[in-house]
């Protein structure tokens, strides 16, 4: 039975006696920043609402789960059926990327709602807003989650999902959606995200939300978190000048703070050294390792230096010749997503591809280049653990 306007003003009433955290954690509902429900001048998530008063309805069975176990949408279709009962219910304004006019670095406010409000981060519970489609729009430390490493111009960053309740344990594998596809999308298409800090992280204010400016999300991983359970990892680094952003977030710190010892993250966590990538391209005549073919360009060869084991906080594999391959740049992307893998025989594994001009589907070798097997080994773990 489809709720009907009775049972939605008891689950309103239930929603105004519980508040909104209390409500959204006792029924496990997430936000919906899609639509809102307006009713008697105050804001409803409408999903949360037609949830629950269809479970009032239909003795407590489970609106989010039909019975064949799939996930029940919720969408125009149930806003529609709102408006016709009399309701006030309508798409909330897409989110939007970079800076927001008017809002300073270091700016710090009350709250989460304050800092809604603002529109630097529009939910008011959930980490990360954006969308699957486009990409993040911003994200919150607030100390959710425990795989969480904050350098305050460096941070690896956990994804969503998996909890028993909002900032609770960890208790199932991450998945590969909302907001952390969106972040993944964000690294893709190089998107600003916007960062803020709550007062219960180390780097955050004394009190409040602070807004910390422009990140860039440089890499991404699935590994094990603390818990044993699948996590979606993600690498951002400020886009502003460090000594900026010291600057104008220090006053906010808490009274005991320490700052990390100073590594320079963007220059140091992910500069190449370019004189071993010239090397390998050379040893290999930028010919592909992987498929044998050379591609020429308009200002020379195409090809990359690629690491097995990535640098980075993800992996920290280390910038020796010994880690690296001469890919296209096909194959180096394939690699680093892990679209196929190479084993400790060379063999090339699980790539979908004809590789007509390395039929034998071995690794193209130069004696003169030496490759630490173990770094094969490593990106063969990470293959397993993703597929």
């Amino acid at each position: 039975m489809e709720p009907n306007k009775e049972s939605l003003i008891k689950a309103i009433g239930e929603f105004d006696k519980l508040g909104k955290y209390s409500f959204l954690n006792k029924y496990s509902y997430g936000e919906n920043i899609k639509y809102e429900l307006l009713y008697e001048g105050k804001t409803y998530p409408p999903k949360a609402i037609w949830g629950r008063a269809y479970e009032i309805l239909n003795e407590g069975k489970d609106f989010k789960i039909f019975e064949s176990g799939k996930r029940r949408a919720f969408g125009k279709p149930e806003i529609e059926k709102l408006k016709e009962m009399g309701f006030i219910a309508k798409e909330i304004d897409p989110g939007y990327f970079g800076e927001i006019q008017g809002i300073k670095v270091g700016q710090v406010f009350k709250n989460r709602d304050e800092l809604s409000k603002s529109g630097i981060h529009k939910p008011s519970m959930a980490g990360i807003w954006g969308s699957q489609d486009t990409g993040a729009y911003s994200i919150v430390l607030s100390g959710g989650y425990e795989d969480d490493i904050d350098q305050f111009d460096y941070i690896l960053y956990t994804g969503q999902g998996g909890q028993d309740s909002p900032g609770g344990k960890q208790i199932k594998d991450q998945e590969f959606s909302r907001g952390n596809k969106a972040l993944a999308i964000s690294m893709e298409e190089r998107l600003p995200v916007r960062v803020s800090r709550g007062y219960q992280v180390e780097y955050g204010p004394e009190f409040g939300y602070r807004y910390d400016g422009i990140y860039y999300v440089q890499n991404f991983h699935k590994q094990k978190g603390k818990a044993g359970f699948f996590i979606y990892r993600f690498e951002l680094v400020t886009a502003q000048n460090y000594e900026y952003l010291l600057e104008n977030v220090e006053s906010s710190f808490k009274e005991d703070y320490v700052l990390p010892e100073r590594t320079d993250v963007v220059s140091q966590r992910i500069k190449r050294n370019q004189k071993i990538v010239k090397k390998v391209k050379a040893l290999h005549n930028n010919i592909c390792q992987v498929c044998g073919e050379y591609f020429e360009g308009v200002k020379g060869p195409i090809s990359v230096g690629a690491h097995i084991q990535g640098l980075g906080g993800l992996h920290n594999g280390p910038d020796i010749i010994s880690n690296l391959l001469c890919l296209c740049p096909n194959h180096h992307a394939l690699f680093d997503s892990y679209g196929f893998y190479i084993d400790q025989n060379y063999e090339i594994s699980s790539l979908n591809q004809d590789l007509p001009k390395n039929p034998q589907r071995k690794l193209r070798i130069n004696p003169k280049h030496k490759i630490d097997k173990e770094f094969l080994k490593y990106h063969q773990n990470k293959f397993d653990e993703n597929t």
